[in-house]
């Protein structure tokens, strides 16, 4: 994904034709023609997750969009705070459950696949409930010091666990290669929730919390549809939620404690931005977060494609099928999230502006070091994945030891300084130092053509 030497003559300004031709328009064409080559190399499962992706960024960022627009600043910082703490949840349901079913799903038969499958809906049921609990917990400790939080805190309960019921459900699906099935849910709740978050945008009552009750509303009737019609793919019993509990768990402890460093880390910054610049940076940062979000439909879609077809390669040939599908899908994904990167350096303070009004403008460069970040953190996605099906994840665990590092050391100094713009070199930095240490440890660990193999738990 290196780049050539007439990608390169894209870059510059150049007259083609008797035209010239900005810097803006080059990265321009030269991120679109990237993306379009990407496509096609892909092919056309692939294409069809990374079509769900945008179904489901569209989803997520008509919120944050219609908040900024017809909200003040603040309300769209007190509606970041809660989708970080969802986001986090999104990533603990990932350890525990769906990144340890994609991994072993592969292995098993259609019987034992059935089972597993609906004890891991129960495990998911268990963990929807106790993050209800705990949102309501913490929404009534919060009520008399922080009324606004509070209520965004009560609607947040109501909706995470049918939210995290969504995301599981497509992560089945990812598991069994079925992506229509994914994508038909998406679009239906597409459909529900942007219609219910415009209409009371038209009516001047739009707010974070009722943002999160759309939520709700739009999972809770998609997924009503969806596992009524799924429902010969899993055999559902609580009896079977601890014994796939504990297989997760042997295989998804490594995960766990990685991305449980990565995800908290990352998460935290609005929280520090809040308590150490006010309400109003955690506006900016939540606008900044999402314009680089919008390459979520690359990046995510992707990563559903990448772990399931890493984790299928190690089951069928172990080490030596999966090592180059792992640097092939570096190359991928460092090259994609390079290109958007090069994109929002040209057009993202436009993109601030333009979706979330001249309140937010003055940001571009804050959205491009956290774009840079983000890339620099793909890089890494691939390689992790060969570390937790080869049996290895305590390498990526120790790796992650960085992101909280990093933040004690740069991100709290950063964030008191150049507040959102130091939160976004934080985050570049972490993720440059994690993903190359990943990278150079991989090298080490897979340097022989025969690396002798550990089994996955």
């Amino acid at each position: 994904m290196s780049l050539g030497a007439s990608e390169m003559k894209e870059l510059g300004n150049e007259k083609q034709d008797g035209v010239s031709t900005t810097p803006s328009a080059a990265l321009g064409t030269f991120a679109a023609t990237r993306i379009r080559n990407l496509l096609t190399l892909l092919g056309r499962r692939s294409s069809l997750t990374l079509a769900d992706q945008v179904v489901v960024s569209i989803t997520n960022f008509s919120a944050t969009i219609l908040i900024g627009r017809f909200c003040r600043r603040e309300e769209l910082g007190l509606y970041m705070l809660g989708y970080s703490l969802l986001l986090f949840a999104v990533a603990v349901q990932q350890m525990l459950i769906s990144s340890p079913y994609i991994l072993i799903r592969p292995r098993l038969n259609d019987e034992q696949a059935i089972r597993y499958t609906g004890g891991a809906y129960a495990q998911q049921l268990l963990l929807g409930c106790a993050l209800c609990i705990s949102l309501l917990l913490a929404s009534f400790f919060c009520r008399g010091s922080r009324e606004s939080l509070a209520i965004v805190l009560a609607s947040l309960a109501l909706s995470s666990p049918l939210f995290l019921l969504k995301e599981m459900f497509r992560r089945v699906c990812f598991a069994h290669l079925d992506v229509v099935s994914a994508l038909a849910m998406d679009c239906v709740i597409c459909v529900i929730q942007v219609g219910l978050l415009v209409g009371l945008a038209s009516k001047g009552i739009l707010s974070a919390s009722f943002a999160n009750l759309c939520s709700a509303a739009s999972c809770g009737v998609a997924l009503a549809l969806t596992l009524v019609l799924s429902r010969r793919r899993y055999a559902f019993s609580m009896q079977d939620m601890l014994p796939t509990l504990l297989r997760n768990w042997n295989t998804g402890r490594w995960i766990f404690g990685s991305q449980i460093l990565w995800a908290g880390t990352l998460y935290l910054y609005p929280w520090l931005l809040v308590r150490l610049q006010g309400e109003v940076a955690t506006g900016i940062w939540a606008a900044c977060f999402a314009i680089t979000n919008l390459g979520n439909p690359l990046l995510l879609g992707l990563q559903n494609y990448i772990e399931p077809k890493v984790s299928h390669a190690w089951a069928e040939g172990g080490v030596e099928r999966m090592r180059p599908i792992v640097w092939k899908f570096t190359g991928v994904l460092t090259g994609t999230m390079l290109a958007f990167s090069a994109l929002l350096l040209a057009a993202g303070n436009w993109l601030l502006t333009l979706l979330y009004g001249a309140k937010f403008a003055g940001n571009g460069i804050t959205v491009f070091l956290l774009s840079l970040g983000f890339a620099a953190g793909a890089a890494g996605f691939a390689i992790s994945c060969g570390y937790f099906v080869s049996g290895r994840g305590a390498i990526d665990l120790r790796i992650s030891v960085v992101y909280p590092v990093v933040l004690l050391v740069c991100g709290l100094p950063l964030i008191r300084a150049h507040s959102v713009a130091g939160a976004a070199v934080s985050v570049l930095v972490a993720y440059l130092i994690a993903s190359s240490l990943r990278a150079l440890q991989f090298m080490a660990v897979f340097r022989r053509r025969t690396a002798p193999v550990l089994q996955a738990a």
